[in-house]
């Protein structure tokens, strides 16, 4: 597939295309064509779209954001009438007789072929994953990019002091997730996300990570306990501790990341976890795991005598192996208030870098949390 500095372009009706199933959060609604799940696509502003352009010379960057294929023009029924029509004029044109120079096509009538709705074609963060448990986390204290009107800065200055965004720097967005007790997914209602609190943000966190906990069965408007959970149907804790672990480790390095690219400026970005829900598909994907462990270090034991037998100190070189096991996910993304400085920056953004460091300390609390309740 093409990488972001490409272009894909198709004059399909926006028929053509479905509504992701598992957005949680954003205005932007996501698409997806039934051919692929492998790829979403976004509407986008030209923000957006430059800013994975240009987060292609950052490797170490470029790692934590979702894979951007290329951009993705989708004309409307309407849009695409228009386009014929324009196209019928220059057509018309063309044959005209070369004596008459002064007939030219009006400029208003060809600015229809550029009116296609942007659109920027992704990695599909969820693909592989069965009973997928999501949630959007806002970051940052500020969350208005350096274009916003006054009007809008007052709004979003609001917004942000109303939430727990302007005191930790992050805030819920959406939140779902996977209950083995009822078998069920749960989302969140808008009204319950925008009802957390700094005092309740753990509280949902905890029942995001152990939806079958007390807190998890409270906390969900309408929720009937009709049946209590079998030991046997959720992710036992110890492996949930582990993702969470792995989680923290995570957040930790994209916050070094982030820090040492301060030229970087994200505002109303996102940070998204996603985790495997269901029982069996995580246990058979753990078991993977620790296969493509175990072959690794045979593979490098192996090459370490192989070299030592030949005298060559050079290093291994990697295998391409099929992809891992998906157990989580871990991605920033939304950035159509981002961009990269052109200009030289010595200090990233401290209301990003608050948000990824509370970020990582509320998790860290999750296990405190566990561990103490033996949730």
């Amino acid at each position: 597939m093409p990488r972001s500095n490409d272009s894909i372009s198709t004059s399909a009706s926006s028929g053509s295309f479905t509504r992701f199933e598992y957005q949680v959060a954003g205005h932007d609604r996501l698409l997806q064509h039934p051919a692929s799940d492998i790829m979403v696509v976004k509407p986008c502003n030209q923000t957006e779209q430059r800013f994975y352009q240009d987060s292609q010379q950052h490797p170490e960057f470029l790692q934590w954001i979702p894979e951007c294929y290329g951009s993705l023009h989708i004309a409307t029924e309407i849009e695409r009438q228009t386009i014929a029509e324009a196209q019928d004029i220059a057509d018309g044109i063309e044959s005209l007789s070369v004596n008459e120079p002064n007939v030219a096509l009006d400029p208003a009538d060809t600015n229809n072929f550029d009116s296609f709705a942007h659109h920027i074609c992704l990695e599909n963060l969820l693909y592989g994953f069965i009973q997928p448990c999501v949630i959007d986390i806002k970051l940052g204290t500020q969350l208005y990019g350096p274009d916003a009107t006054p009007s809008k800065r007052a709004k979003m200055i609001k917004k942000a002091n109303e939430t727990t965004s302007g005191k930790l720097g992050l805030k819920i967005c959406g939140m779902q997730m996977f209950d083995a007790s009822t078998n069920q997914q749960i989302l969140h209602s808008k009204t319950y996300i925008k009802q957390i609190t700094e005092s309740s943000l753990l509280d949902a966190f905890v029942s995001f990570f152990f939806p079958h906990s007390e807190v998890g069965h409270t906390i969900v408007e309408g929720r009937e306990r009709l049946h209590l959970p079998l030991e046997g149907s959720r992710i036992p804790a110890a492996k949930m501790r582990w993702i969470i672990r792995s989680l923290i480790e995570d957040i930790d390095e994209i916050l070094e990341t982030v820090a040492n690219f301060p030229e970087v400026r994200m505002y109303g970005a996102s940070l998204l976890i996603v985790y495997e829900g269901d029982q069996n598909t995580f246990l058979n994907g753990w078991e993977k795991m620790l296969e493509e462990d175990r072959q690794q270090e045979e593979r490098a034991l192996k090459q370490a005598k192989d070299n030592q037998a030949a005298g060559d100190d050079s290093e291994d070189e990697e295998d391409e192996d099929e992809p891992s096991a998906k157990l989580y996910s871990i991605r920033l993304i939304d950035f159509a208030h981002s961009f990269w400085e052109e200009d030289e920056v010595t200090e990233q953004d401290a209301g990003l870098l608050l948000g990824l460091t509370n970020a990582s300390n509320i998790l860290r609390s999750v296990l405190a949390t566990q561990k103490e309740e033996n949730v």
